[in-house]
């Protein structure tokens, strides 16, 4: 199950895996996710078949589905993010 697809399903809004959240040394994790973001990330092709072996699904899938993931924390994502705590402090 693609959790990412359903939570755009029922909300209507993406998915956020993740956050840096930084209070020291702020300039230089800056740098480095910046460093991050601009590289274009080579998955070798060995690790790539055996996960889409395990999966079964083809290696092209899992490639285009990673074009999918940004690194942006725009109103959307800050809108979806926001949501999701909400839910997961009500769970508490």
């Amino acid at each position: 199950m693609d959790l990412a697809l359903e939570w755009h399903k029922k909300y209507n809004l993406p998915f956020v895996f993740a956050v840096l959240c930084v209070n020291k040394y702020f300039n230089t994790y800056k740098k480095l996710a910046k460093k991050f973001k601009n590289k274009k990330i080579k998955i070798p092709q060995y690790i790539l078949k055996d996960y889409a072996k395990k999966r079964d699904i083809e290696p092209k899938e899992i490639v285009e589905y990673l074009k999918l993931i940004t690194y942006n924390i725009n109103k959307k994502e800050q809108k979806a993010l926001k949501l999701f705590l909400n839910k997961n402090k009500a769970l508490s």
